[in-house]
């Protein structure tokens, strides 16, 4: 409607960045899908506080070497002390608490099962809300969430024929996702406006710093565990690093600055899908019947809720004009 208004440049160039925006988030997609099936691969060789450490600095060091050291300065010397604070607090929480928590699943489950599980956040989020934020939970949200929960149920249970032990690593998942909903909830009410790249290092550093603290502390013998890690599998941790973590997370901001947000949200609700694939071809692990349904129940609630979302902040935006044209 806008566009036909607007000079032709001027429409190429909202029409080229909308195309970018599109390659970005698949993009994001695409690494998301990676991140389980990366990640399980090397932890048969590293336990999940090295793998902590090492990822976190990975993740840093690309960050630095994309954005710059006196970029990144001067927008950690924009930030009070608070907002500082709070960017560590996630870095511990989203940084070391609740990564060392999904490595520890993974290494008591399954990718394939870890992916879906991913989709489980969507409950802490909206529980979350609710609680922190003063957000109103609707009908069709609460559908949503109830479709999801039947999804990690079925997946938890292994379609109702597999023991409770033989899912440990699945309860450790959710947990994580409880951990990561926490810290999200926290950028949300604290740091919506604080710059992304700046929010990542800090929390990059204090996951770091956190980790090797423990890791100090528990005498974790993580340089035996580096000077043993077999070199045929450091390409396996670069990569999970650069493409899983870093990678996912630009192009996912990328992708946030030309498109909608609800846009991005319902392509990255495809996150299970993305993780099964890459979990059967780089893994070779097996995708069962019940697999396939509670993903496409988990896909389905994320989706109801997404949708849900976008209508009433569309009804929110139409009142406020209303009131607008009627209060000039």
């Amino acid at each position: 409607m806008l566009t036909a208004h607007l000079p032709f440049s001027s429409r190429l160039s909202h029409a080229n960045a909308r195309q970018i925006g599109f390659l970005m988030i698949f993009g994001s997609l695409l690494f998301e899908g990676t991140y389980n099936a990366l990640a399980k691969d090397v932890t048969h060789f590293l336990s999940p506080m090295s793998l902590v450490i090492l990822s976190e600095s990975l993740t840093a060091f690309f960050v630095i070497a994309t954005i710059g050291i006196i970029s990144l300065g001067r927008e950690l010397l924009r930030a009070n002390g608070r907002e500082l604070f709070t960017a560590m607090l996630i870095g511990v929480l989203n940084s070391a608490l609740a990564p060392y928590l999904w490595f520890l699943g993974l290494q008591n489950t399954t990718a394939v099962n870890a992916s879906i599980l991913y989709g489980s956040n969507i409950l802490f989020l909206l529980a979350f809300n609710y609680l922190f934020l003063n957000e109103k939970i609707n009908r069709v949200q609460l559908q949503g969430a109830s479709i999801v929960l039947a999804g990690v149920l079925l997946i938890a249970t292994g379609g109702g024929v597999m023991s409770f032990s033989a899912h440990q690593g699945d309860v450790l998942i959710i947990l994580a996702n409880l951990v990561f909903s926490s810290g999200t909830i926290l950028f949300k009410r604290h740091l919506s406006h604080f710059h992304p790249e700046a929010a990542l290092f800090l929390r990059n550093i204090s996951g770091i710093v956190t980790a090797v603290f423990v890791s100090a502390l528990i005498s974790h013998p993580f340089v035996e565990e580096i000077s043993g890690f077999p070199i045929e599998y450091v390409s396996s941790l670069l990569a999970f690093a650069f493409f899983s973590r870093f990678l996912n997370l630009s192009f996912f901001y990328g992708a946030l600055e030309r498109l909608p947000a609800t846009t991005c949200g319902l392509i990255m609700n495809a996150a299970p899908l993305s993780g099964m694939f890459f979990a059967a071809m780089l893994l070779h692990e097996e995708v069962y019947a019940y697999h396939m349904v509670g993903a496409m129940l988990i896909i389905f609630g994320l989706m109801l809720e997404q949708v849900s979302r976008n209508t009433l902040i569309h009804a929110k935006e139409s009142i406020l004009r209303f009131r607008a044209q009627q209060n000039p």
